[in-house]
């Protein structure tokens, strides 16, 4: 018996016929539809999203500040305030609790899957880095 998915990435109007569309951001919320339960579609995790990037498995592992010092929490309030000033958000700026709270545990897993998607892979930089080395050297000699 054929196994028939479709996703919202297909806007649901195809069914592929042995196939699964490609996953997009959202699917965690609502994943693609397969008509068969032995069939399920799994995403990655983090940690496997680091490693098909190049990176190691602790990258994003102990990221916390348990005691911020003043200078911390005074730079990431300016960040903060320029990050709203510059795509424009008119918000109130967050306060010294706010941000210590946040240092103490900046990491989510979406904030990571985001990371990763909107990420390099670590390997394809130093190849590209090693040519452009590689190739201004040539010139100079």
């Amino acid at each position: 018996m054929p196994v028939y998915s479709t996703s919202k990435n297909s806007h649901h109007t195809i069914a592929e016929k042995d196939l699964t569309n490609t996953l997009v951001a959202t699917d965690y919320k609502d994943p693609p539809v397969v008509n068969d339960t032995e069939y399920i579609v799994r995403r990655l995790t983090p940690t496997e999203c680091a490693r098909l990037q190049g990176f190691p498995d602790w990258w994003c592992s102990d990221l916390g500040t348990e005691n911020p010092t003043d200078e911390e929490i005074k730079n990431w309030q300016n960040i903060f305030d320029e990050y709203n000033k510059a795509v424009g958000k008119n918000i109130k700026p967050k306060s010294e609790k706010q941000i210590i709270k946040w240092l103490k545990n900046p990491h989510s897993d979406s904030e990571e899957y985001k990371m990763w998607g909107n990420g390099v892979s670590l390997p394809i930089v130093c190849f590209v880095l090693s040519g452009i080395v590689y190739y201004s050297q040539l010139s100079v000699q």
